[in-house]
């Protein structure tokens, strides 16, 4: 007694879960993750926002210190930034900016406060920093040495004093 194979179904996914790489739906309120914020259609536009107030609102040759996996700054703003992970690129048709741009890289990685990062800008003359409100305590903020430019949900953009 031979089984004839049944039907084949198959299942159809319209809501995007099967790709990992979607952004997931997040909680209201909740932070939202790198991937909601950058592209050209982000789903929260904070960054998008923070891009386009310092693009109209600061000077063509000011240099500032980003959060580093956060994408595009340089574009949208169009300002120069200190250091990004993406700029490790940049070693591939110009190896001799290695040395530098794995020295910046390093040493922003390394800091852990608010106060940390204004006293680094401070001292290499950059002109402003981005404070990633998803990662530092608003209380860090207030408490750290830097004068608020400005400020929505999720960043802030501060002078180190």
């Amino acid at each position: 007694m031979s089984k004839e194979p049944g039907p084949v179904h198959a299942v159809i996914h319209a809501d995007q879960w099967f790709d990992p790489m979607a952004p997931r739906p997040i909680a209201p309120g909740a932070p939202p993750p790198d991937a909601h914020l950058v592209g050209i259609r982000p789903k929260a536009t904070e960054w998008a926002d923070l891009k386009l107030w310092v693009r109209n609102n600061t000077e063509q040759r000011a240099v500032f210190l980003v959060p580093l996996t956060l994408e595009d700054f340089r574009i949208g703003a169009q300002r120069r930034i200190w250091v990004d992970w993406k700029e490790g690129a940049r070693v591939m048709w110009a190896p001799w900016t290695y040395a530098e741009w794995r020295e910046r890289y390093t040493e922003v990685s390394a800091l852990r406060t608010v106060t940390e990062m204004a006293e680094y800008a401070r001292h290499r003359g950059i002109d402003a920093i981005v404070i990633d409100r998803r990662v530092f305590a608003d209380d860090q903020i207030r408490d750290a040495p830097i004068t608020i430019l400005y400020k929505n949900r999720w960043f802030v953009l501060a002078r180190p004093s």
